[in-house]
């Protein structure tokens, strides 16, 4: 983020707490199998985590992001499924 602050390409006031706020959503809140998740579920906290980053002054989290965060999740089996018998929590 700072190198991004630097060359213009990422406006953001506070570029180590950005980095930092960033890497615990992704790796904690973005975990579906810390909150027991679907891909559903995930795909909305990737997308609110892209709207977020985008209002900060960092547009780093491309759809080629979370496609790839969404795969790597599935091919762990991670992601929880759905079923009639599952609450969404």
């Amino acid at each position: 983020m700072e190198q991004g602050k630097e060359d213009g390409s990422i406006s953001v006031e506070f570029p180590l707490e950005c980095a930092e706020i960033f890497m615990l959503l992704v790796n904690i809140w973005i975990n579906p199998l810390l909150f027991g998740r679907d891909q559903g579920q995930t795909l909305e906290r990737l997308k609110f985590l892209q709207h977020m980053m985008k209002l900060l002054g960092a547009d780093i989290v491309s759809e080629q992001l979370i496609q790839r965060i969404t795969n790597r999740h599935a091919s762990t089996g991670a992601m929880r499924r759905r079923n009639k018998h599952t609450p969404i929590v």
